[in-house]
């Protein structure tokens, strides 16, 4: 049975264990971290927005969000192990109404995804994200800027 729940570490724990590899790849490539120590940090920033996506009480995928330090957004990540390919649609459903909970609260979301995460990218433009141009980032690899705005908030 597919749910979706708070995220625990232990939940973290297992999906860092067996995170696909273009997650892995990506990690490495934007923040020079490991899948623990990526998925650690990512839910320490977001602490009342983190929750993982569990198929018969197996973790598959942890999301969030975690408010950025500098220009008042919010920055959407998920990372999940190859089951996220076999569940996909029944994230999408998911993770397009956690969007929506977040446009209610923040007038723009935005991070970076790696330019080689092609499943990433597929998946960010069929949630209604637009995905920009890729760039060069400080560690030499390339990435997308991805981002939702919605209406105005004060």
């Amino acid at each position: 049975m597919f749910e979706i729940r708070e995220a625990t570490y232990l939940d973290a724990l297992h999906v860092a264990d067996n995170m696909r590899l273009a997650d892995i790849a990506e990690v490495w490539a934007l923040s020079r971290l490991g899948p623990h120590a990526a998925l650690y940090l990512s839910m320490e920033l977001s602490v009342n927005e983190r929750f993982a996506a569990v198929v018969d009480d197996v973790p598959i995928a942890i999301f969030g969000a975690f408010k950025s330090t500098i220009g008042g957004y919010a920055a959407p990540w998920l990372l999940g192990t190859d089951e996220v390919a076999r569940h996909g649609i029944k994230l999408m459903r998911y993770t397009q109404k956690y969007t929506q909970h977040l446009l209610e609260t923040y007038s723009l979301l935005r991070n970076q995804v790696h330019a080689e995460n092609t499943a990433a990218i597929a998946y960010l433009r069929a949630s209604g994200f637009t995905v920009g141009e890729s760039f060069v980032t400080a560690t030499g690899d390339k990435a997308c800027i991805f981002e939702m705005k919605g209406g105005y908030h004060v």
